[in-house]
Parts: C-alpha cells; structure tokens; sequence
C-alpha cells in the first residue's frame, strides 16, 4: 500500500491561505479544507514564537517542536483586562514588584520580571475577577527562570488548590484539587496552566523557592509574560488583551470530498491526532447517509464513533480509522481493532463536513487526514495507526 497513491484524499497542515488550508492530493483543490474563524488567533511558529494570525487565516501551530498541527480550537475569552502589562494597577503585587524590558516568547521586549522584596511570607501578584460562578477555570502564565526556579499558580478560592511548575526541568506538582499542565513553548519560557472547578475567579501568581512562604533578598525572581483565565477545563491558546477581556471565535474547516468518492460505500479514513492535549464533544463529522444520520466520532466517554447505534468507545488521542466494507464498519485506534457495527443503512459518502457541528466542539491539533475510497485490510490498517 502507497498512502499516497492509493489516496484519494491527504491533508497534512502546510499551506494555507485565508479561508482555505491546502491538500497535498487532489492538487487541483477539490479536497482543500474550507476554513473560518471570525477573529484573529495566535499560534507558535516554526520558530517558537508567538505570532498573531489575521481573521480567517488557519494556524498551522508548532507548539512543543516536532510535526506542524492545524490547530482548531473552541470559542474562549481570557478574562484578564491586562494579559501583558503587570507594571498596571490592575494587578495587586504582595511582597514583591516588577520590571520591565525582558524578551518575550513572541521574540519583543514586552516581559517582566516578578522580584521578590525583602519581606519574610509569600511574593506574588494577582487579579480578582469574580465570586465563585460555579463553573470550571484555567489560569495560566507563560514562565522563565530566573534567579528563582519555581512559581506557583492559584486559579480558585483555597489556597490548598494550587500546582507548582519547575521551570528548569518542566514538571509540575498539583495539590489539593487542582489539575496543571506545564509545555516548553521556547528559549526557556513554559506556559504554565492550572485548572480549578467551583472556585473564585482569579488569578495568583507566586514565586517559589521550595516553599510559597521564605524570607526574600530583594532583587531574586522569575520572569513572566501573557496571563489568561478561561472558562473552560483546559488551557486554548493565548488570547491577548490590552485593557478589557478578548474573546477569540472558534475555529471552523471541511471539506467536499471529491467526486471519485461519489457512490462509493467502501473506504477507510484515518485520523492522527497524536499531538492532542484535549478534545471535546464532536471531534469529526462525517456525512455517510446511514439511516440513523452522519458517522461523527465523538471523544465524550472515552471517545466513539456513532452511526445508526454508537460503537468501538475509545480514547479520544491517537491515530484513528475507521473502514467501510459496504456493510459493516470497523473502528482502529493506535494499531488495535477496537469494534464493528452494522449500520441498518449505508449509502453514498458525501463529505467531511468538519468540526464545531452544531455547536459540539474539537480543541487541539490535526496532524494528518487521509480518505482511501477502498475498504484497506486490517492488517494495513493497524500498520497505519501504530504509534
């Protein structure tokens, strides 16, 4: 089996334009994705910065090194007035000050520096959004070492859930209720993300020298850029504000899956979303004419595909496929046959009709799609999705 040859669709993120994300087969722009987002966006470059992206514009992400993604992500908006000015009132300092004139991980000289005073407790900043909403929130802050090593993050009401991010070797400790997630971005700077549910809305952020409460030198600290509170139970990308919250528009693509597929009721399509941190409700949907509606794999309850019943419950991250014989379909996730089902009805395969149907939503990245308008041996498709 040649992947390329034998395709009849390959996406892989790489060139784009506004409103449209390129095949690499068809050529002739039959299967380019169709792609919307009614907002700017940012994303990580190819050479680790943070750069914005116009409205309607995809992002093809570099996030973490390694293999580009197209990054789509769900409406959000980041609750922080001032994400980048902590020199601003808006943020109460204890303990501690900050100056400015430090490179950012978008390459300018728009960093600060959080010092320590000399005082014997805790030295941070933080901003009050609200009371407890009932809902969940992620706070993050992007971090470099500085003369100290370690900050702590508090999104919540109880200063016993907080997490703690080692910013020398890129591992973090969460304690209490809290859920954390620490990622390289580049030269040294970490996006640093804590997750609290129930809690006041707000935003702490502590330098850590083993412990939240030591006697300060005066001049130690760490340097930070980019803070952001979310509704939501993971971090998106960062959305910058420059005096009132910012909502970034989620992001829309699909396809019409070219003519050759017409008619045809046998095929395997195959999803890598190996790079993933997070999906939510809909990842992909998929319009087959079966009698109970489209095929959609949603990533609710461990991940499944559903036609006219739901079947093959999976992990919602990894290397998906799904064949069509013309009477049964069979799930494959990383290189093990998950299940089959009959579907009551099966007719022609129309399109990829994308992401964010009916407001179900996928966050993260796209690394690969490809659509063989012929039913693959299972042998070749567990080759295909081993990791």
């Amino acid at each position: 089996m040649s992947n390329y040859t034998d395709a009849s669709l390959i996406y892989y993120p790489s060139g784009y334009k506004a409103g449209t994300a390129y095949s690499l087969k068809p050529t002739d722009g039959s299967g380019d994705l169709t792609f919307t987002r009614a907002s700017t966006a940012t994303r990580v470059n190819e050479s680790g910065l943070i750069e914005s992206v116009a409205t309607g514009v995809p992002r093809i992400d570099f996030t973490g090194g390694g293999c580009s993604k197209l990054l789509l992500e769900p409406q959000r908006t980041n609750l922080i007035a001032y994400s980048e000015d902590f020199s601003n009132a808006y943020w109460t300092k204890n303990g501690a000050s900050v100056t400015s004139g430090f490179t950012s991980p978008d390459g300018t000289t728009n960093a600060f520096k959080l010092v320590e005073d000399t005082s014997t407790g805790s030295h941070y900043l933080f901003k009050n959004i609200g009371s407890a909403d009932g809902s969940t929130n992620t706070a993050s802050v992007f971090a470099k070492k500085g003369e100290r090593t370690s900050i702590t993050l508090y999104s919540g009401a109880n200063f016993t859930d907080s997490s703690t991010f080692n910013l020398e070797n890129g591992t973090s400790v969460d304690n209490g209720t809290s859920t954390s997630k620490i990622q390289l971005i580049s030269n040294g700077w970490y996006k640093c993300s804590v997750t609290s549910v129930n809690k006041i809305v707000r935003t702490y952020i502590m330098i850590n020298n083993g412990t939240t409460s030591y006697t300060g030198d005066g001049t130690s600290g760490v340097y930070i850029f980019g803070a952001s509170l979310e509704a939501g139970s993971y971090p998106t990308s960062y959305i910058p504000t420059l005096g009132t919250a910012v909502t970034r528009v989620k992001d829309e693509t699909s396809t019409t899956i070219i003519p050759t597929m017409t008619g045809v009721s046998d095929f395997t399509w195959f999803f890598d979303n190996t790079d993933m941190d997070v999906v939510e409700n809909v990842v992909v949907y998929m319009q087959l004419n079966l009698s109970g509606g489209a095929l959609r794999y949603y990533a609710t309850n461990g991940g499944r595909f559903r036609g006219s019943t739901y079947f093959g419950d999976v992990n919602a991250i990894g290397k998906l496929a799904v064949k069509c014989d013309g009477t049964t379909l069979t799930m494959f996730k990383n290189g093990v046959k998950s299940a089959s089902t009959l579907p009551s009805a099966l007719g022609t395969f129309v399109d990829f009709s994308g992401f964010n149907q009916g407001g179900e939503s996928f966050s993260g990245g796209m690394q690969s799609m490809i659509l063989f308008p012929t039913a693959l041996s299972d042998a070749e498709i567990i080759a295909l999705t081993t990791i």
